[in-house]
């Protein structure tokens, strides 16, 4: 039986510019998740989820790797490991447009300790204006320990042009 002291608690913020660019009807969020431990015990691989809305309007990138481009592309550190992002599944592009759910993990194996910030930066979310049907919304959650741990903001943008 465990006790409060060795609960999970995982806190998190979502960093969001915006880029609208009304010649060309295009929105480009760039975005970076920040989370930390709250709990008292390291918690290891750790998945983020982001999740937007409408589906299968917006385009994601940045500097997270599929898993097929690992070995190619990935950043290597010294001593030959890897390190970086990578979307856990291997259709990330089809069931990201289709469901709007990106699961985002570390390259390599990560432990994140009691109270560290850790970071993914540099995510893009790009969308024409014209297909946006309703709100673009980004929502994110950490996953860990088969639970669910939502940021602190989401974000919601509308247009009436």
């Amino acid at each position: 039986m465990q006790n409060d002291n060795s609960k999970t608690a995982i806190e998190s913020v979502l960093r969001v510019s915006t880029d609208i660019d009304l010649e060309m009807r295009r929105i480009c969020l760039l975005i970076g998740i920040l989370f930390r431990n709250r709990g008292n015990h390291p918690v290891e691989q750790p998945q983020i989820i982001i999740n937007v809305s409408p589906t299968n309007v917006c385009e994601m990138n940045g500097r997270i790797l599929s898993p097929q481009l690992i070995r190619v592309y990935g950043t290597y550190q010294k001593g030959g490991t890897q390190s970086g992002w990578k979307f856990v599944r291997e259709d990330w592009l089809s069931y990201g447009r289709k469901n709007g759910e990106y699961a985002i993990e570390s390259i390599q194996p990560l432990i994140l300790q009691p109270d560290v910030w850790m970071e993914l930066k540099d995510v893009q979310i790009a969308c024409d204006i014209n297909h946006l049907s309703a709100p673009l919304q980004v929502n994110a959650y950490i996953l860990a320990h088969n639970q669910k741990y939502p940021i602190l903001n989401p974000t919601s943008i509308s247009f009436t042009l």
